[in-house]
């Protein structure tokens, strides 16, 4: 290879990382998950959390219209409210902890084919569907001393 090459190829590729930031800042600014990060940022929490499952993916993921995420998102559930944490590729969006009594409600919800909640936080809704979606359904009602069966909460889904 002769030089010329090489530094095409460098400059593509660091075209490309380049463009994937700017994509995943302007991502995070026009959804909202950075000003939801401002008030609900995971990292000042996580010493004081208890129960804490381990991270699971979750199937659909939108903030407002605008922003999809679609298995790149993963749900942490707590004993005392939930998370949200994207996967690596997105450095822009901060880990988000939303603690039970700042949820205004969750709620059951179908989009078209999907199934799934809507969790009100405050002005913004965040969409979760899939199984994440019941797990998060089933805390919240846990939460709010709902007791539910089973049988019941795989039928829903």
């Amino acid at each position: 290879m002769d030089i010329e090459t090489i530094i095409l190829l460098a400059g593509s590729v660091l075209f490309f990382v380049l463009l994937w930031l700017f994509v995943s800042f302007l991502t995070s600014l026009l959804s909202g998950w950075r000003f939801l990060a401002k008030s609900f940022a995971y990292d000042e929490v996580r010493q004081h959390l208890s129960n804490v499952q381990p991270p699971k993916f979750i199937e659909h993921l939108s903030i407002r219209t605008f922003s999809r995420y679609r298995y790149c998102a993963r749900l942490i559930l707590a004993q005392e409210g939930f998370g949200l944490k994207m996967i690596f590729l997105f450095p822009f969006h901060q880990q988000l902890f939303f603690p039970w009594p700042k949820i205004v409600s969750i709620t059951e919800r179908n989009i078209l084919f999907f199934k799934g909640v809507t969790v009100a936080v405050g002005e913004k809704e965040i969409f979760i569907t899939g199984k994440q979606a019941q797990n998060l359904y089933q805390a919240w009602q846990k939460h709010q001393g709902f007791s539910t069966s089973v049988k019941d909460e795989k039928n829903r889904y």
